[in-house]
């Protein structure tokens, strides 16, 4: 479609501004927060253009599939496995095992195009853990390279089964409702699924296969060059910027940046300024390419600790548009010439051998964990407090797949149960040392749903039931045991807007419970205060957060020194930044009984505290504990519960105190 003949400036256009979205959205820049509706502008611009070329031909009776497939993979695949490559080469030197492994797994899902469906089974795609995803961004290639396998197929088998235009057209209708209908039902009930998957976002690619039936380019068409149709287009498409909404995307709002590409395609590619000036040509042109490198550029930058930092970005961004021309320059426009004037067979073994040599070297490296033998041992150390988690996690934590049914598991000893656990991910990372605070004498209930605040009230998050949940933990807690302690444990800081500074008490509500200005504490002070009422409550305040990932930052040193690194923070930097929630806490304990329980001093001495010990690592990210880090806090928890207990006369014989947790077996 780049041919001088054929070329449409206008889709160039929505090319060009496609790509600047969501780079910009990716780099952080002002305005462009919710940039990544440039996506959807890729999908209906595919669609229109994939209809255009399989109707054009199946007319003309010079349809193939096979040359179909091929030309859209001398399109596709050549950048990518470039990409890919490179990533696996520079990963080589510069990535610690679990990350190298990661990369891999990535590069062979998106050597084959399911990326999509492997991203889909693991974080969301706005979730912090994705930013670290090297491919990340070619989940949308995936959905397109899925369209491309079943569309062709599905539209030359209606025209094989004798099918008119008219029942073509009114199949697609057909299809492009459902799809949409899915879509607006799953961005509620399922959001990771209906932003990965292509059953919730074949309705864009379809919109633009429904442009080119009934607009300009059909046969029966009699539309002309729409110069204002273009110019609201464009208008939508930038008010589609103010109207998205992150986490549930696409949902109804996806239509008014769908609705803008389909009138700029509509428009007829009149004359502009606004289209064929020289650098939106050349950035339409470079999209593709742009796309692939921009991801990798901003994942670079935030491995180095620079994802924060402006000018960082914005040479980022530079940077990300130059390596997209020498791609396009050496890679896309070379590959294309040469492949092109190759017979049927020999581009697809050209093609095919390279990626299916890439899946091999993706799952090698996989299946391999990293080849950690790369690395020093100070490195290989520090990777391991990565994977140092909740050995319960997967059966006790319920997430977005799960958050609808209670686990209430049981961790230590079993009967009888001491000490009962509630809260979120952060719950989840230091429920088992209060297990081992029990010092083997009994077990722990808990009750763990990731990315919600144990707090009635305070209504669902998307993919989340935090109501249902919350309900049900309340109603259990209250028929138990009510003189078993309640450990809460939540990222607060995490819930509350974005602008409270402080967290001032404002009034006294049921069960002596205090009211702030911020509805989530609010909500929590009451529920804790509701439950302390009929038995002891403990929360646990904010658990450092470095603000960086604890273990890369360790291996990056070490991958340097060979020598162990042991960052550290400011404890007055700690104070200023969880000053809001300390406070609230404080009120609530002064309130109704609640007890605070101290979650940074174990980490400090003198001012200064420790995020590593001997270049073993405290976390597993930037803020959740891993199992050697939440070990400081066991002594917090053993005192919490023994007084408890002793008040009650319950207090068992004490008894020898849990050794600390040895180190992880490394590959040396």
């Amino acid at each position: 479609m780049t041919q001088r003949a054929t070329f449409r400036a206008d889709i160039n256009a929505l090319r060009a501004l496609a790509v600047a979205m969501v780079a910009l959205y990716h780099f952080d820049v002002p305005g462009f927060e919710l940039g990544f509706i440039g996506v959807d502008i890729f999908f209906v611009v595919s669609g229109y253009l994939m209809t255009q070329i399989l109707l054009g031909r199946i007319d003309t009776a010079t349809f193939s599939l096979l040359d179909f497939y091929v030309a859209r993979a001398r399109r596709i695949v050549p950048a990518l496995l470039f990409l890919c490559l490179v990533l696996l080469g520079l990963g080589w030197f510069l990535l610690m095992p679990s990350d190298y492994a990661n990369l891999g797994k990535q590069a062979a899902a998106s050597s084959t195009f399911i990326s999509n469906i492997v991203y889909w089974r693991e974080n969301s795609y706005f979730a912090e853990a994705s930013n670290y995803k090297w491919l990340l961004h070619t989940w949308s290639l995936s959905i397109e390279w899925q369209f491309y396998l079943i569309y062709p197929l599905v539209l030359a088998g209606m025209v094989r089964l004798g099918l008119k235009r008219a029942a073509i057209v009114e199949l697609m209708w057909l299809a492009f409702l459902a799809s949409l209908a899915l879509c607006l039902y799953s961005s509620n009930a399922n959001p990771k699924a209906d932003f990965f998957l292509l059953p919730t976002r074949g309705w864009e690619l379809l919109a633009g296969g429904l442009a080119y039936v009934h607009g300009p380019g059909a046969r029966w068409s009699r539309w002309g060059s729409y110069p204002r149709f273009q110019q609201a287009g464009f208008a939508l498409i930038l008010l589609s910027l103010v109207v998205a909404h992150e986490q549930q995307w696409p949902n109804a709002t996806a239509l008014v940046p769908v609705i803008g590409t389909l009138l700029v395609v509509l428009g007829g590619d009149p004359p502009s300024r606004l289209t064929r000036n020289r650098v939106v040509m050349a950035i339409g042109l470079w999209s593709y390419s742009i796309y692939l490198w921009h991801w990798p550029v901003r994942v670079g930058l935030r491995f180095a600790d620079l994802g924060d930092n402006a000018l960082a970005s914005g040479i980022g961004l530079l940077v990300s548009v130059g390596l997209g021309y020498l791609s396009y320059r050496f890679i896309e426009q070379p590959a294309q010439r040469i492949l092109a004037r190759s017979v049927a067979w020999r581009p697809i073994v050209a093609l095919s051998a390279p990626a299916l040599g890439l899946l091999a070297v993706g799952v090698t490296i996989w299946d391999a964990d990293g080849v950690s033998w790369r690395m020093p041992p100070a490195v290989n150390i520090a990777d391991a407090a990565t994977l140092d988690l909740n050995p319960y996690r997967k059966e006790c934590l319920a997430d977005s797949t799960g958050g609808h049914t209670l686990g209430g598991c049981v961790i230590g000893q079993g009967q009888p149960i001491r000490a009962v656990v509630w809260g979120d991910s952060h719950a989840d990372a230091v429920v088992t040392a209060v297990a081992d605070s029990l010092d083997g004498r009994g077990g722990v209930q808990f009750f763990g749903l990731s990315n919600c605040p144990s707090a009635l009230g305070t209504g669902n998050r998307p993919g989340l039931d935090c109501t249902g949940f919350n309900n049900k933990v309340v109603q259990r807690l209250e028929k138990s045991d009510p003189g078993v302690p309640l450990f809460i444990v939540n990222r607060l800081e995490h819930y509350l807007r974005p602008d409270e500074d402080e967290a001032p008490q404002r009034s006294s509500a049921a069960n002596g419970a205090p009211a702030f200005d911020d509805p989530i504490l609010t909500k929590f002070a009451a529920t804790a205060c509701r439950i302390a009422a009929k038995r002891p409550v403990f929360v646990l305040r904010p658990i450092p957060d470095p603000g960086f990932n604890v273990p890369r930052r360790v291996a990056g040193e070490a991958m340097w020194t060979d020598k162990p690194a042991d960052p550290s923070f400011r404890r007055q930097d700690y104070d200023r930044e969880f000053r809001a929630v300390n406070m609230a806490l404080d009120a609530i304990q002064r309130s109704c009984g609640v007890i605070a329980l101290d979650a940074v001093s174990p980490f400090c001495a003198e001012g200064t505290c420790r995020l590593a010990q001997d270049g073993r690592p405290f976390f597993y990210d930037d803020d959740h504990l891993n199992e050697f880090g939440n070990n400081l806090l066991v002594p917090a928890f053993r005192s919490a519960i023994l007084d408890t207990e002793r008040r009650r006369g319950k207090a068992p014989t004490p008894g020898t105190p849990p050794a600390a947790p040895a180190l992880p077996a490394v590959v040396q």
